[in-house]
């Protein structure tokens, strides 16, 4: 050990040297907090590697989806001050364009918008797919619309409100328009003066200025074992992803959410927050307000991830220890997105041991009695818009099998297609398992026909009465999607295909 360093320094620095090394990172940049401070940091690699410029703790990253806890902040302020009411019609505070659902629906509400239940799918029109990042971008120098020109007269809802979780970036876009509309500034200066600065965030905003500029990081796109230069794109829904930020600046955000809120958001607001306000299944995390709340080894935890051309991002604190973890880096493609929770949660819990060590749990026995009545083919219900990411992921369907001595899930397409042991995680509970998709770790439950999958995925799939290998139907779709992304592609030669939507 290092004359002054602790072990825990040691620690995570060696591992985060290796998972540099291991995914081929152009940039890696972690903070840690505790205690309401920001004990270590860890600057790896490059910030640009044309320009042979070092990632420091000031360098800027796109955290993308983070930014919509900044979003919902925002949103609280306003519900503090009595300005909005969470529970009431979106429609009551828009003033330049509508949210349509379903005829007969209930309204979409604030508060649907805030946990993804509010029915808006992932593209705008289905004529996005054929744009740059999907419709949701523009080149720099071109005029980035207004919120209003760009979803006049009105962005529909799949569905009705609160019958499905679908992540929804428009939905948080809603959201900074309600704040325009409701306060009579633009989002950007409101979220710049009621947030950033009181937190002393003076590297960080929400637009490409002088603020930011200076210290922005390149965007890389990992492929074929080199980091290609990714095209800067300004992104049009910017509540939903586009905040420039650093891990000094993301580190003061996260000792305010470890101290009720600090000067920002109170203590009761801060608890409606991560508080659980949806689940897909009562045995996975749940969606907050914004915040993606889960446990580890023990300790409630709630934060995002983020992600946009070239950068990918982690953020997460334990309100109740005072601990929390910013990583961010300047590479993306499929699987470093995938692996990037399993690398923040493995600093999280390192963290999290210097507060009472963490939680050891003894080996769970299988239990082959129940597997024949899991085993089967689960495909997703209707819903092409709201299902859109886990088609691009599963395929759109899933079996589970007999594989041996254990249980196993496959994919019939997307990235994640070989098999995925599942390991059962509660002897009380055979129908509770976890499993890796690739880089990805993911909770798996089963329950009344269907299969749950946990974050990053919050999907319900449910049992289907035909064989898996009989697949015409489905392998039709998946193929029209292929067509439509290799059309996509052609159009965007320019722009990284490695890096996914904004999201977690």
């Amino acid at each position: 050990m290092t004359a002054g360093r602790t072990a825990l320094q040691d620690v995570v620095d060696e591992f985060a040297a290796a998972f540099a090394r291991q995914h081929g990172l152009a940039g890696l940049a972690v903070g840690i907090v505790r205690d309401g401070q920001l004990v270590h940091t860890i600057d790896i690699g490059h910030a640009s590697i044309e320009r042979r410029l070092p990632v420091t703790a000031e360098s800027v990253f796109r955290v993308g989806s983070i930014s919509k806890t900044f979003t919902a902040i925002a949103v609280m302020q306003l519900v503090a001050g009595g300005r909005v009411d969470l529970d009431r019609p979106v429609n009551d505070y828009l003033r330049h364009y509508r949210v349509e659902g379903p005829p007969q629906a209930q309204p979409v509400t604030l508060r649907h918008l805030l946990t993804h239940t509010s029915g808006i799918g992932e593209l705008r029109r289905y004529t996005d797919v054929f744009q740059p990042f999907i419709g949701m971008a523009v080149p720099p120098g071109r005029t980035t619309p207004s919120f209003a020109e760009y979803y006049a007269p009105s962005l529909r809802a799949e569905l009705p409100p609160g019958q499905k979780w679908a992540y929804a970036n428009h939905g948080f876009t809603t959201l900074g328009a309600v704040i325009e509309d409701v306060t009579g500034e633009r989002f950007a200066d409101y979220v710049r003066r009621e947030i950033l600065d009181p937190l002393g965030m003076t590297g960080s905003d929400f637009v490409r200025n002088e603020r930011v500029a200076d210290q922005l990081c390149d965007g890389y796109a990992r492929k074929r074992d080199r980091n290609k230069p990714v095209r800067y794109l300004d992104i049009i829904p910017s509540p939903a992803g586009s905040l420039f930020s650093n891990v000094s600046d993301l580190a003061r955000y996260v000792t305010a959410l470890c101290n009720d809120g600090g000067p920002i958001l109170g203590a009761a607001l801060l608890d409606e927050m991560t508080r659980p306000q949806f689940r897909v299944d009562p045995r996975l995390a749940a969606i907050g307000l914004a915040f993606f709340l889960s446990d580890v080894d023990g300790h409630r935890v709630a934060g995002h991830d983020g992600g946009v051309p070239g950068f990918v991002s982690y953020l997460r604190f334990a309100p109740d220890d005072g601990v929390g973890v910013v990583v961010l880096t300047n590479s993306n493609n499929m699987k470093i997105s995938m692996a990037i929770d399993r690398f923040g949660d493995e600093l999280l819990r390192n963290a999290l041991a210097t507060r009472g060590g963490p939680r050891v749990s003894a080996p769970v026995d299988e239990s082959p009695a129940v597997w024949p009545e899991l085993c089967g083919s689960y495909g997703l219900r209707p819903g092409l818009n709201t299902n859109l990411r886990p088609w691009m992921l599963l395929g759109g369907e899933v079996e589970v099998f007999e594989r041996g001595d254990h249980l196993a899930l496959r994919c019939l397409a997307g990235p994640v297609r070989a098999p995925a042991r599942l390991r059962p995680v509660d002897g009380s509970d055979p129908r509770r398992f976890t499993g890796d998709l690739g880089p990805m770790s993911i909770d798996v439950v089963f329950g009344d026909g269907a299969i749950h999958l946990g974050w990053p995925l919050n999907v319900s799939l449910f049992r289907r009465d035909y064989s898996f290998r009989d697949r015409a139907r489905v392998a039709a779709i998946v193929a029209g999607g292929v067509a439509l992304l290799a059309i996509s592609r052609r159009r965007r030669r320019r722009q990284s295909d490695g890096a996914r939507p904004i999201g977690g």
